[in-house]
């Protein structure tokens, strides 16, 4: 009887508990309700005119742009913004008065020659130039005309992060290795910008990664197995061991430069062999192994 009492009691309070609920939140809709109705009211035609300066900015008057003639009304365009824009525009300009193509892909930006221009094969990487410490603010605008002052520009491929902001360098292919070597003598330390200056070296095809230290538990035949399994496109994989304890390395050689990279981003020291002491980096291409063991598997 007692533990009827005592649940009629709990059950009565949680009922009054969910009326004085009720009770708030009608009180509190109606002060809202009364806030809403004392908003000072706009005229429709002020609505309309802050509208109008709004699609005005996002728009970007190509004629205003190109006079460099300032609007009247204030800018609600941070300067960055109206940069980038500027930046597509040319971009697209380019792409027009060049005949090139544009896509996007894995953080590269690729402005490339179309095929109605270009009957030949792909060049190769003896054609492909390193192009280093490019300031934040220049873009293929700036960046084709000046290399193409040398030869016929075949691709540029631009590194971008997430924002399509530059990383900083990029990777020039011309039609031929002449022009490539050219570019290297009379482009190399260039000012693009007042006390910037550019870096153009020769491109080095990667295609070998190095992963270690292994851990030393892990026979070479399982470490084979584990970077076959997780990656694609391998050319051979070659394990290093140091004969007076049992460190070790591998070195994985790729059949295409595209490949390795892809694989370098996938293969995740956590995932390949449960350790994060594990390092997967580029190997040094002028690199060669002493003192050690190695097997190529």
């Amino acid at each position: 009887m007692e533990n009827k009492l005592k649940e009629s009691r709990k059950s009565n309070r949680k009922r009054g508990s969910r009326k004085e609920e009720k009770r708030e939140f009608r009180r509190m809709k109606d002060l809202k309700n009364e806030e809403i109705s004392a908003w000072p009211q706009f005229p429709v035609a002020d609505m309309e005119n802050a509208v109008g300066i709004v699609e005005q900015e996002i728009s970007l008057d190509p004629e205003n742009l190109d006079n460099g003639s300032e609007k009247s009304k204030p800018s609600l365009m941070c300067p960055s913004l109206r940069r980038q824009l500027q930046t597509h525009k040319n971009v697209l300009r380019l792409l027009h008065e060049y005949k090139l193509a544009s896509t996007q892909i894995n953080g590269q930006r690729i402005l490339s020659i179309q095929p109605i221009r270009w009957n030949g094969p792909t060049p190769g990487i003896e054609c492909e130039i390193f192009v280093g410490r490019i300031p934040k603010t220049i873009y293929e605008d700036t960046l084709y005309p000046l290399f193409k002052m040398v030869g016929e520009v075949f691709q540029i491929r631009l590194m971008v992060d997430m924002a399509e902001l530059t990383r900083g360098y990029c990777f020039i292919m011309y039609t031929n290795p002449e022009d490539a070597a050219r570019a290297i003598i009379q482009l190399d330390q260039y000012e693009i910008l007042p006390g910037r200056k550019i870096r153009v070296l020769a491109s080095v095809n990667k295609c070998k990664l190095y992963i270690g230290p292994l851990p030393w538990h892990i026979e070479s035949e399982e470490v084979v197995r584990v970077i076959y399994a997780s990656a694609w496109d391998i050319e051979y994989v070659s394990i290093y061991r140091f004969p007076n304890h049992d460190a070790a390395y591998a070195i994985v050689s790729f059949k295409s430069h595209r490949n390795a990279a892809l694989a370098r981003r996938k293969l995740r020291p956590e995932r390949l062999f449960k350790c994060n002491e594990v390092h997967v980096e580029w190997a040094r291409v002028d690199w060669n192994p002493s003192n050690v063991v190695s097997g190529k598997l």
